[in-house]
């Protein structure tokens, strides 16, 4: 071997002991650099969000806890559908605990460790940092539950027979175990899961059948054998005592509706109780809606008791059978859209299959009797109240509506000899139409029955008088 060889094998041999000796010292480096470096490493995620650099760090985590709290969780408890909030079931992100968990990647006391930490922030994916939510309020917890216990549990109710006499099943019960469900809560909130189902104990309705004798003209109380004491929904719109004419039928209808009773199976015709609209039955002119646009009628305000009638039904789960909007949209109307309904008994007409009619009718296996009363309300207003009264609590109902088409509208010029020729006057502001999707979701304890129901209001024309004189 020549020298110059064994001159360069030496010099390899020493240069791969100081490439070993700089890998080795390697660890000790970064170690010693990140431990005097208290900023977090870069490329960190936490709670699926990147953790900034340039904003503070405590303010950051403190709107994460805040948009994770706020998050709706999908509770089903049996065929049930809840959407709680974090916050709402007692739940909190701990902030101190995150910045722990920050602090602690790239800064243990372990050099290779630190490497490690340091290779896959820099070199890597970066580090995903888990941080788990803890039920901190145990009252708001057990509430929230109480409450849903409330909504669900219900004991069995035995059948009947509608008018026709055809049987009408009788009512299963449901029962929540409340400790399971708080634990099961507790347990998807740990391990960070969006959604947890718990069942519910349901138990067959009694073998037996009730019979009810026909129902008379009441003035608020039934047989005891009737069994309406359960308070089964009530409703409120308020009007102006004001209005004479308006306040006049509408406390006349409350009062010809008071004490009316549905039997099980039984179908109420609104106009077939109230009766026809005329003087002589005391009903006052005052304004009302006709083919959208105001005007003077007999009868005027009447449709608020049937609106009102009609969102006690569809909130205590009746089945309604014929409704209709009103023939224009009301922004500040006593009922949000999809709930007010018209009524309208021509004059002309003597057949009542021929008006403009609410029928509602009963699902269920008792009687309901039906409650009005006017009340006094602030401002000097009055409140016209519609209460529904069974013999045990109906089933649980949610509701929504979706917008599905704003339909734009026209312009009516009509002559007008009052005028002089040239001049104008705007009668009536143009109202744009609606259509909506009303959706009804009934939960009882075997089916989840979800109703959709298109309701439209046709858009209000402007009404300029042209002068023609």
């Amino acid at each position: 071997m020549t020298a110059n060889a064994h001159d360069t094998k030496l010099l390899l041999f020493r240069a791969g002991l100081a490439t070993a000796g700089i890998l080795a010292l390697l660890p000790a480096v970064v170690w010693l650099a990140t431990m005097l470096d208290t900023q977090p490493l870069p490329n960190l995620r936490i709670a699926g969000k990147p953790v900034p650099i340039e904003q503070p760090l405590s303010t950051f985590l403190e709107q994460t806890a805040e948009q994770w709290g706020e998050e709706r969780l999908l509770l089903q408890t049996g065929y049930h559908v809840w959407r709680p909030t974090r916050q709402q079931l007692g739940a909190e992100l701990s902030v101190q605990e995150a910045l722990d968990e920050i602090q602690n990647v790239g800064h243990s006391f372990n050099p290779l460790l630190v490497l490690r930490d340091w290779w896959i922030a820099h070199l890597g994916n970066g580090h995903d940092l888990s941080w788990r939510g803890h039920i901190v309020n145990g009252a708001a917890l057990d509430s929230y539950v109480q409450t849903v216990r409330a909504a669900v549990d219900r004991a069995p109710a035995p059948g009947s027979f509608d008018p026709d006499d055809r049987p009408i099943p009788g009512l299963p019960g449901e029962a929540l175990d409340v400790e399971s469900t708080k634990f099961a809560i507790q347990s998807a909130i740990a391990r960070g899961h969006k959604d947890l189902r718990v069942e519910t104990l349901v138990t067959s309705p009694p073998r037996s059948f009730r019979r009810f004798a026909p129902a008379q003209p009441s003035t608020g109380t039934l047989p005891a054998q009737f069994g309406t004491g359960v308070l089964m929904m009530r409703q409120e719109t308020e009007y102006r005592a004001g209005t004479k004419g308006r306040a006049n039928n509408i406390e006349l209808a409350a009062q010809r509706l008071q004490g009316a009773v549905l039997m099980p199976g039984a179908t109420l015709s609104f106009n077939q109780v109230v009766g026809k609209r005329d003087p002589g039955r005391g009903f006052a002119p005052a304004l009302e809606l006709i083919n959208g646009e105001v005007a003077m009628g007999v009868g005027g305000g009447v449709c608020q008791v049937a609106g009102t009638l009609h969102a006690a039904a569809f909130f205590a789960g009746l089945k309604i059978e014929e409704f209709r909007p009103h023939s224009r949209l009301n922004q500040f109307a006593y009922l949000r859209p999809g709930l007010d309904t018209v009524v309208a008994w021509p004059e002309h007409v003597t057949d009542l299959r021929e008006t403009k009619d609410l029928r509602i009718r009963n699902p269920y296996p008792f009687p309901i009797l039906i409650k009005t009363s006017i009340l006094p309300a602030e401002s000097g207003s009055r409140v016209v109240r519609v209460e529904l009264y069974g013999s045990a609590k109906p089933y649980r109902v949610d509701w929504s509506f979706e917008e599905l088409e704003r339909v734009p509208a026209g312009e009516i010029r009509r002559a007008d000899a009052s005028l002089r020729r040239g001049q104008q006057q705007v009668q009536q502001d143009s109202l744009q139409g609606l259509v909506i999707l009303r959706r009804r979701t009934i939960y009882t304890p075997t089916a989840r029955i979800q109703e959709d129901v298109r309701v439209a209001y046709p858009p209000t024309p402007r009404i300029v008088l042209v002068g023609s004189s």
